[in-house]
């Protein structure tokens, strides 16, 4: 009799007898700041019955998470990918940032580098290239992600990762992914690597002879609309050449700059749609997920800064892109059976010459010069510093003593435009008194990777080589505030202003999945979802 009442009470659930959506899609902005939203919504399309919206898709008829803040350090492309499909901590996930000072190697490695598998290229149009061609896989990151764990409970569902940067597709897909794919700067061709296969798919090389890309050499971005919204040109002093409105070269300096412009996102999604056709993503029982990576934000942010005309036109040619994606789905008869998640890596600082602020750009080689002194006044003479790239700083093994890391990060912190500089030892030893800084420092430590000091620079400062140009990594809301939004079967409209972090993405997406969390995750539920009587 117990195993009838068990059995009704199955049946008669709401939550378990949902079904799955057929297609999960996770958009990742790179560099999106959770401003832009509210800044650009009345510019936005809106969402109307049968005719879906861009961002309004989600933000009118989704959950909108307004105090979504990372609580991890650095704010980089690598990490924050991670934190979203794990939900994890780099102390847990290992991936501390886009690359790292590996101390068996002695040399220093890429978040996704992975000798054993090389890319894979495109026949189209192949070029000459310099030097080897560096392999990559998911292999640095420990544990698994939202695609690993729904690999593992729903068997036939498929994994795919698409994005301009590698490290993003690869990262996001994680290590069961049935394929991950980027953009290749030489040729305008998408790649991928040996660990997803032996060649390309078909569908892919296909695409790939249409030359989408070499057929828009010379193309002219021109405004779409000479309204600012919140900016303007006088705002971007100390902005780079880069990335500027005018005409687009040919050649390969095109295939180079691409990414800089709309057409990047534009050649992101159209990739993303192919991929939905090619592996017939949402077209059976088995949930699939198509994870998207749009990085002409962060490329673009990096050159111009947030409040710049060319960052406007971006996003408003990007809402309109979203619109078409969304309503690609909806002809395919995928829209109402797909969850739609979006949020960011990092948000982005102002440009310090036009911020109006206490700012400014320390150069690394000042401050690695600068600890070396400090260094060889305890140790003394030599190069203890082995290698300085801001927040990161690797030092010689035998300079790894409480006295030295103690003066080095004293000396750092008496340099301009430092806020704190944090030895490896006293993370170690847990004598770090909690604070904005040092909580997000002291929870991102990885033993085996980490630096043996980070260094955070105070609000709008830069520890950068170029001269022009912005940046983002450390713990100031404006590089750790970005939006979380989804929408679709089971997510319950509305928004929300209790705090959260976009490690929650993850365990939320995988409850309503009803799936284990990722075997890292931290976070933890979000109250979105349609559950219960």
């Amino acid at each position: 009799m117990r195993w009838i009442l068990v059995l009704l009470a199955l049946l008669l659930s709401p939550a378990l007898a949902r079904e799955r959506p057929r297609l999960v899609v996770v958009f990742v902005l790179d560099q999106f700041r959770a401003d832009y939203l509210d800044r650009f919504y009345d510019h936005f399309l809106p969402d109307t019955p049968g005719k879906p919206g861009g961002f309004r898709y989600l933000l009118d008829q989704g959950a909108w998470q307004r105090q979504c803040f990372y609580d991890h350090f650095p704010m980089e492309t690598s990490v924050g990918h991670t934190a979203l499909v794990t939900g994890a901590l780099p102390a847990q996930h290992g991936i501390i940032s886009n690359s790292w000072y590996d101390r068996k190697q002695n040399a220093i490695v890429q978040s996704m580098e992975d000798p054993a598998n090389p890319r894979l290229l495109s026949a189209n149009r192949p070029v000459q290239r310099k030097g080897r061609e560096l392999g990559a896989s998911p292999r640095n990151l420990i544990g698994t992600t939202l695609g690993d764990e729904l690999k593992n409970a729903v068997p036939g569902s498929k994994v795919v990762g698409v994005s301009i940067k590698e490290r993003a597709a690869i990262l996001m897909a994680g290590h069961r992914a049935d394929l991950a794919l980027w953009y290749d700067e030489l040729t305008g061709n998408w790649i991928s690597s040996r660990y997803y296969g032996d060649r390309l798919p078909d569908w892919l090389e296909r695409f790939n002879r249409e030359d989408w890309a070499a057929q828009r050499q010379g193309w002219v971005w021109q405004p779409e609309k000479a309204q600012l919204v919140g900016g303007t040109r006088a705002q971007n002093r100390g902005a780079s050449d880069r990335g500027r409105f005018g005409k687009m070269p040919t050649g390969t300096e095109f295939f180079e700059l691409l990414g800089f412009t709309p057409l990047g996102d534009e050649y992101t999604l159209l990739a993303a749609r192919r991929a939905i056709e090619g592996e017939q993503l949402g077209a059976d029982g088995a949930t699939d997920v198509l994870f998207v990576s749009l990085s002409s934000l962060d490329k673009l942010g990096h050159q111009q800064g947030p409040y710049s005309p060319e960052i406007q036109d971006l996003l408003l040619r990007l809402d309109q892109e979203l619109a078409g994606f969304f309503a690609f789905l909806q002809q395919r008869g995928l829209l109402q059976h797909t969850v739609v998640a979006m949020s960011g890596d990092h948000g982005g600082m102002a440009l310090p010459e036009s911020c109006n602020l206490p700012s400014g750009r320390l150069h690394p080689d000042r401050l690695s010069e600068r600890l070396n002194q400090a260094l060889s006044s305890v140790l003394g003479t030599g190069r203890w510093v082995v290698d300085c790239h801001p927040p990161e700083v690797y030092l010689d093994p035998r300079a790894r003593r409480e006295d030295a890391l103690r003066a080095a990060c004293q000396a750092a912190e008496e340099m301009t435009g430092v806020e704190m500089a944090i030895s490896a030892l006293d993370i170690e030893k847990n004598q770090l008194q909690p604070g904005m800084v040092t909580g997000p420092v002291a929870r991102s430590y990885h033993r085996k990777r980490s630096p043996d000091m980070l260094v955070v620079m105070s609000p709008y400062w830069l520890s950068t080589d170029r001269t022009a140009g912005t940046s983002h990594n450390p713990v100031w809301s404006y590089d750790t505030h970005v939006p979380l939004l989804m929408r679709g079967p089971g997510i319950r409209k509305g928004w929300h202003i209790e705090p959260c972090t976009p490690r929650d993405l993850a365990p939320t997406l995988c409850e309503l999945l009803r799936i284990p969390p990722p075997a890292t995750s931290s976070g933890r539920v979000l109250n979105v979802l349609e559950v219960g009587p």
